[in-house]
């Protein structure tokens, strides 16, 4: 790989870390959200303005930098080849997307419902019963679903024209 390739690969790795770091933020900071979108899992019954404006200013741009970033970095793997690709995007995205929307997700949907509805129910009565039947949540993995369905997207499009996928001529 050359050295300007592998400086563009360093950028978007970066810039990957950098939205990462913005949304650790932006999720720790729902629970301090002063505005009436209190629907986040834990909640300061207090709140406060001071994180509003922040959040107001990476939000629209946070996770269409992670699709930028994905795509950008997936159309480069399908470049070097589809072998393999659904495979390891299923182990990658889907695989953590069921895990944790069965396991995670439903310990934070419990949190919430019994410190803000008041729920009384053991976790695994809720689960079995509420959850599993009307209160399922994909939560914060909700990016991993739409990543992995983009992405087999563009492994279908890169199957039908793989020629799509070439780089641009350089000027």
């Amino acid at each position: 790989m050359h050295v300007e390739a592998r400086m563009r690969v360093a950028v978007f790795e970066w810039l990957r870390v950098l939205a990462t770091v913005v949304v650790i933020y932006h999720h720790s900071a729902l629970a301090y959200y002063g505005s009436p979108m209190r629907r986040w899992y834990v909640l300061d019954p207090d709140g406060t303005i001071a994180f509003e404006a922040l959040l107001r200013i990476v939000d629209p741009f946070q996770m269409p930098a992670f699709f930028l970033i994905a795509g950008w970095l997936t159309a480069r793997t399908l470049h070097r080849g589809r072998a393999g690709f659904v495979q390891r995007r299923l182990l990658r995205l889907g695989l953590p997307f069921l895990v944790g929307s069965y396991t995670l997700v439903p310990l934070l949907m419990y949190l919430k419902r019994t410190t803000q509805s008041g729920l009384q129910d053991r976790f695994t009565d809720y689960w079995l019963g509420a959850y599993l039947t009307h209160d399922y949540r994909a939560g914060y993995l909700w990016f991993l679903s739409m990543l992995l369905v983009f992405q087999l997207a563009a492994w279908s499009l890169h199957r039908a024209r793989p020629r799509s996928f070439e780089p641009a001529p350089r000027p």
